[in-house]
């Protein structure tokens, strides 16, 4: 999460970096205002996103997904209600569908952090999704315990787990580590930035209304990225200073994770490159000039992109956004084009409680470690024959010491208990499965005993519960919920 709204302050800095204009200096004066507003209060932000599709291929809307998703998107919006308290290290994220002709909301997905651990509420993304009546998408629902609303992730739990089965790579898990510190830290890069593009000329940055409005058009881009990083290339001393500043931003893990290399590493590569820009601008420069030349193409193709960002303070305590993006792309004989608007609406409130659920949670990291153990005993060299089932498709693995096998079996489920082929599985286990004509009963012949095994007769097959492979033919029987697979394992 905070590397998310640490991201967003960024582009908004990059979007008015030429502080010599007053427009330019009150835009990020205001933002910085938001933000810090953040910072030391419990706020509450209610947004709406829209996404339309204006014109898409025509071969786009043959493929039946495509055209479901062209009507959703035409339909329906993203309406997001969020509250974050930094001080208390907590927020709440409610997302939902909103149909855009009769207003009607549908929740879809509810997350929050409280002490470390995120929970995420996703029963009503099921419920929306089992409404689109797609059978290879019910499948994969249908492994979801009925009883299950949450997923739970907790920060100590993930670190543990990842330092026990991936020790060999960094990872450093942030649920959502909301710090003030942290916030104090992207302020003073902020800073460094506006203050190393001081003199950058940013005409794009107008006050209306006791507001802001940046607004760039297709034409706008390919001059305003040359202009851009020639004055980047000009200021690389200072400018370089600043960007290297974004390092404070992460620890040294994700560091080493972005970058697969420890942050001193990072930094003198960084210093390096600063260093090799500064002796060689010119040359860098006349580079630049090829961008003049394909600027016409590039302009062409954005058609009638346009962008517009307004910020505005309504009262003491009240701040809106609003962002439209038309991106329009023409190519040949291909146009697409889509809009894209947000509204935001941020205030200060009291303060707010979170109710940890107790029940109906999933723990994320216990169902890491179930199927961590299933892999475990699948790659085993104990000289067994293991077989996973999964229970609601009939997909079965089958993992001994000539190697792996996948394939598909029939299962029956009556009176609560599920029933597998005895001839496949038997057979599987290298048993002789035969047929009695006299009792008319199906048995396994186990040197030289033959064991009889009652069952429900199906298509030409004997189908017999999973537990009495255990009873009668001694295999070893787990049933893992969380995934809603049976394991069946011989040892020989």
């Amino acid at each position: 999460m905070k590397k998310i709204i640490s991201l967003f302050m960024a582009l908004s800095m990059i979007l008015m970096v030429g502080c010599n204009s007053p427009a330019a200096q009150g835009y990020y004066e205001l933002t910085k205002e938001m933000f810090d507003l953040q910072l030391n209060n419990a706020i509450e932000s209610e947004g709406e996103i829209i996404f339309e599709l204006t014109e898409v291929p025509e071969e786009f809307l043959e493929n039946e997904t495509a055209l479901l998703v062209y009507y959703l998107l035409q339909d329906y919006s993203l309406v997001a209600n969020t509250k974050m308290d930094l001080q208390q290290e907590q927020y709440v994220i409610d997302l939902s569908i909103k149909n855009r002709t009769s207003g009607e909301l549908t929740e879809f997905i509810s997350m929050f952090e409280v002490d470390g651990t995120l929970y995420v509420k996703f029963d009503g993304l099921v419920s929306l999704l089992q409404s689109i009546d797609n059978e290879e998408l019910n499948l994969v629902l249908d492994m979801i315990p009925d009883d299950i609303q949450y997923i739970s992730m907790n920060t100590e739990e993930m670190e543990a787990f990842y330092s026990t089965y991936y020790s060999d790579m960094p990872m450093s898990f942030s649920t959502a580590s909301l710090e003030a510190d942290y916030f104090e830290t992207v302020f003073g890069f902020m800073d460094s930035f506006i203050e190393a593009y001081s003199q950058f000329e940013f005409d794009f940055i107008e006050e209306v209304d006791g507001g802001y409005t940046i607004k760039i058009k297709a034409e706008d881009i390919m001059p305003l990225l040359s202009s851009f990083l020639e004055y980047t290339i000009d200021n690389i001393e200072e400018v370089g200073k600043a960007y290297l500043g974004v390092l404070d931003l992460y620890s040294d893990e994700e560091i080493e994770m972005l970058f697969w290399m420890e942050r001193e590493a990072v930094e003198e590569e960084f210093e390096l490159a600063i260093e090799e820009i500064a002796e060689d601008k010119e040359s860098i420069k006349e580079l630049l000039s090829m961008l003049d030349v394909y600027a016409p193409m590039v302009t062409a193709i954005l058609g009638e992109t346009e962008m517009e960002m307004t910020v505005s303070k309504t009262d003491d305590n009240t701040y809106e956004s609003n962002t439209s993006l038309f991106m329009d792309i023409v190519y040949e004989d291909i146009n697409v084009a889509f809009k894209l608007s947000s509204d935001e609406k941020m205030t200060v409130i009291e303060g707010f409680d979170i109710e940890i659920p107790t029940e109906g949670v999933l723990n994320f990291v216990e169902v890491l470690e179930e199927q961590m153990a299933l892999l475990d005993e699948l790659f085993s060299d104990d000289d067994t024959t293991t077989m996973f089932v999964d229970l609601n498709t009939g997909a079965y693995v089958v993992q001994d010491s000539m190697g792996i096998a996948e394939d598909e079996l029939n299962l029956i489920i009556e009176d609560n208990s599920t029933y597998l082929p005895l001839r496949l599985i038997g057979e599987t286990f290298g048993e002789v499965v035969e047929w009695d004509r006299e009792l008319s009963q199906a048995y396994v012949e186990v040197e030289g005993e033959k064991i009889y095994m009652d069952g429900i007769a199906s298509e030409g097959s004997i189908y017999v519960k999973i537990r009495d492979f255990e009873t009668y033919l001694g295999y070893d029987v787990e049933w893992h919920p969380d995934v809603n697979v049976a394991q069946i394992t011989k040892m020989y």
